[in-house]
Formats: C-alpha cells, structure tokens, sequence
C-alpha cells in the first residue's frame, strides 16, 4: 500500500499511529511506501509541502516498521545518502519511486565500461531533479573514459512549479527550455517522460515536436532503471 504524506495532516504521530495499525496486520501486509505529497502551483487551498525537518523524521519514524521503506524524495530532501539495496527487499515499490535510484546505481555498478573511445562523444543526460544526484555519480565515472564528455542537465518544471521533480510530469516546454542550449551528440531522456504507449508529453506535444524545435538528436533510454541502453550506445564509438 501507499501512503502519501502530507504534513500537517498525517506525519509525526500520526503516521506513527498509522504504521503502527498497519503492523497488526502481520503477513497479510506486503509493504508499505511512504510518499511525498506533491503540490503543483495550480492548487488553491494551501497544502503543505515536506521538508528536510520533516523528511527527517518521516525516515526515522518508518525505520522502526518492517515492510515500510519511504520513496527517493525523502533522502534526497533530507540530504542522506539513498540506502542501499536490503533497504527495499524486492523492490516491491518500484514504481511509487521507491529504490529508483538505487535500482539505477545498482545496474550502472555492473556494468562494464570502454577504457576509450575512438572518437569523441558527447552526451547530455537530460533528467528529472529528483534523478540529479544519481546522474551527476554515473557522469563522473563516465567520464573518466577517453573522449567522451557526460554533462547532467536537471528539467525543472515551470508549468507545475518548483516543488514537482519527478521526470514523469516534465512537459515539452520544460525539456526544450533545458536543453535549447546543450550541445550534445545525445541528449538521452528517459521514456517515462512520455505517456504510456505514446511519443507525447503530458501536455500533449509529440516528442518529434520537441526535436523539431530544438534541432538536437534525442536518445529515448527504455529502462527507467537501466543505465545498460546508454552504454551500449556509447560502446559503438569504441
């Protein structure tokens, strides 16, 4: 189950006493996901949004329930480093952000890198905010391979506000205003920008709109939890 935590409504103890009912429920209870709650520019009545005193305790107040693991958001906002894998079990939660940026680390660590490349090559991971931190880690060691030049350009979104920064509502706008400027071989992007079974972005517009704009060559990257796509790109200028 999810938990979206909106502070001044269900944190501290409150989401204490919450774990607390979920924990009688013994094996019948699979997992837990504590989330952020995410509050667009749009939104008329005040809500308020988690910060790193609350994330603090957010994370602390779930380390004491099995089965309760709180989403990327919460490290990152609370300036710890994302935990390792045993943290998430199976990653049941993947898909609430929940061990995305681990999974990320965890599949770029085995991965086996070029020592050079033949040519120069320069790519642009153009991700979410929420990614930054994990990209700007891979775009270290990247870079560490001759001739090639790995730069990380977070989209910050000005259509929902500063406060969403999940790749999965990035609008064209956003992505073209990032990367107008990127020169770049590649910019890769991740597929969950677009909606599902589409080319589109949220507010509609067609990824061949956005490279038609922007006159640059994009690299959709499948996986979102994969870096495998980018380095078997990158191992054809060997």
């Amino acid at each position: 189950m999810q938990i979206v935590l909106c502070p001044g409504y269900n944190d501290g103890l409150e989401l204490e006493r919450t774990l607390k009912d979920l924990s009688t429920l013994g094996e019948e209870l699979l997992s837990v996901a504590i989330v952020p709650v995410g509050v667009t520019q749009f939104r008329e009545q005040e809500l308020k949004t988690v910060d790193k005193n609350i994330a603090k305790e957010t994370l602390a107040i779930a380390k004491k329930y099995a089965k309760v693991c709180c989403s990327d958001e919460f490290f990152l906002l609370a300036e710890e480093e994302i935990p390792n894998s045993n943290y998430y079990g199976n990653f049941s939660q993947l898909d609430d952000g929940v061990g995305s940026l681990r999974a990320l680390l965890d599949d770029f660590a085995e991965q086996d890198l070029p020592e050079a490349l033949s040519k120069p090559l320069n790519i642009c991971f153009a991700c979410s905010v929420a990614a930054e931190t994990a990209f700007i880690e891979i775009a270290k060691r990247l870079n560490s391979i001759k001739n090639l030049n790995v730069q990380v350009k977070p989209v910050k979104s000005t259509y929902w506000g500063k406060n969403i920064t999940v790749a999965g509502l990035i609008t064209s706008e956003d992505l073209i205003n990032t990367v107008i400027d990127v020169q770049a071989d590649y910019i890769v992007v991740p597929k969950i920008m677009l909606k599902p079974f589409s080319d589109l972005f949220l507010d509609g517009v067609s990824m061949q709109s956005v490279i038609d704009k922007t006159n640059k060559n994009f690299f959709i990257s499948e996986d979102n939890y994969s870096i495998a796509e980018v380095i078997d790109l990158i191992y054809q200028f060997e």
